[in-house]
């Protein structure tokens, strides 16, 4: 496989390919010859002439420099590269879920769905839109159970609070 690295445009490329090693970072254009076991750098004229003559052509593409170093195989190079693509992915997608304004909800209504949908079937209140349902359910149901929590936590605390005085 025969790629010319620009990472002006090509960021998956890129990533893949280049920028999780430190080495080869903001030193492009050049092309890039990977055989089954390593990746050889050309960094001379982007001319298709020179680059057959001068790289290609009778395997000279084995004197220029390794791609990565020379510990750098071509398995290795996709593995790293993959391995930095994963990373922006979820600290991406990470982002994404702070940023999303529903996110919360959506996780409350997939975790309660079968419960409040059971319960609004039974009282038939069924056609209510699902943000009502799901309001009505944590108005109805959860706060009266968080504030019940919330006071036996206090007695408890409260009751190991006044033994120790003791």
């Amino acid at each position: 496989m025969v790629g010319r690295v620009d990472c002006t445009h090509d960021f998956e490329v890129c990533d893949l390919l280049v920028n999780h090693n430190q080495a080869s970072n903001q030193s492009y254009p050049y092309m890039v010859m990977f055989t089954a076991e390593k990746g050889y750098r050309y960094e001379g004229a982007i001319n298709a002439e020179a680059i057959y003559n001068d790289f290609l052509q009778e395997d000279k593409f084995k004197q220029f420099p390794v791609h990565g170093g020379k510990d750098y195989t071509t398995s290795r190079v996709i593995a790293d590269g993959k391995a930095l693509i994963n990373q922006i992915m979820e600290k991406n997608n990470k982002e994404k879920q702070v940023y999303e304004p529903h996110w919360l909800d959506e996780q409350f209504a997939h975790l309660f769905a079968p419960y409040i949908s059971w319960i609004f079937f039974q009282l038939n209140l069924d056609y209510f839109r699902k943000n009502t349902k799901i309001l009505l359910f944590s108005a109805g149901i959860l706060v009266p159970i968080l504030i019940v929590l919330y006071h036996l936590a206090e007695a408890v605390v409260g009751c190991s609070s006044k033994k120790k005085k003791e």
